[in-house]
């Protein structure tokens, strides 16, 4: 087979519709080696830090998730770490937790230039992160034992978590997260566990939006400076002396 065709049988596996047959192509590509890497890479490109799919790769539609992990999973299998260190922002999709094409989610350890990642309608956490993560957004995630799980690969390092669309969320493990200073909880169904957060050493912002957030007041937050309350129920209970360094504060129903 000509490199040519070897190419072009790499690609429509690449391409394909399903996940297995994705990741056959993956492992084929990488183990043929950076030259044959690089030819599949050739059209995308790294432009202020965010990864753009050039062809085959490029598109829109319900199949464009599994063709970007198709590409981040090139660039995870390349030799040389230039693409990897000058990815700065990461944003991983799925096809939701229910219907569409199931998309695992893929190892992202080796991404050890990302400082922000996006992980959006996934079946599960990957099983690895960025080293240096300083930000994540987590947006319709399944899975259990969330925050233990953030807390184990990034405690101490990540700054700044936001989740949203979860369900049920349980707080417990949230000092493992011991650099974290900025907290966005939002369209979470039901937030366990608030007094979990008591005495949380970093945090400096908490925004809590439309949740069902159940009767019990925020517990002492001694580092905290500014709380943000939109949406949900009005009971949120208040104490000022579990603020005490709470310079700003903002609320909207």
């Amino acid at each position: 087979m000509s490199d040519a065709a070897q190419l072009r049988a790499l690609q429509r596996l690449l391409l394909a519709k399903e996940v297995a047959r994705v990741d056959q192509g993956l492992a084929l590509a990488g183990a043929l080696g950076a030259a044959t890497l690089d030819a599949l890479l050739a059209e995308s490109s790294v432009r202020g830090g965010r990864l753009v799919p050039g062809a085959p790769f490029a598109g829109v539609g319900g199949r464009q998730p599994l063709r970007e992990r198709a590409l981040r999973g090139l660039i995870a299998r390349h030799p040389e770490d230039a693409w990897r260190h000058a990815l700065r922002h990461l944003e991983v999709r799925g096809a939701g937790r229910t219907g569409g094409v199931p998309i695992a989610p893929e190892a992202l350890g080796r991404f050890d230039g990302a400082l922000t990642l996006e992980l959006q309608r996934l079946a599960a956490l990957p099983p690895s992160f960025p080293p240096g993560l300083l930000r994540l957004r987590v947006y319709d995630v399944g899975g259990d034992a969330l925050l233990p799980r953030i807390g184990a690969a990034l405690g101490d390092t990540l700054r700044r978590l936001d989740l949203e669309q979860l369900g049920v969320l349980d707080l417990d493990g949230i000092h493992a997260l011991s650099a974290l200073r900025v907290l966005g909880l939002r369209g979470l169904r039901l937030l366990e566990n608030v007094e979990a957060l008591a005495g949380h050493a970093s945090l400096r912002v908490l925004s809590l939006r439309r949740l069902g957030l159940g009767p019990e007041p925020l517990p002492p937050l001694p580092a905290l400076r500014a709380l943000v309350l939109e949406g949900g129920p009005a009971h949120v209970a208040l104490r000022p002396e579990a603020l005490p360094a709470l310079r700003r504060f903002s609320a909207r129903h």
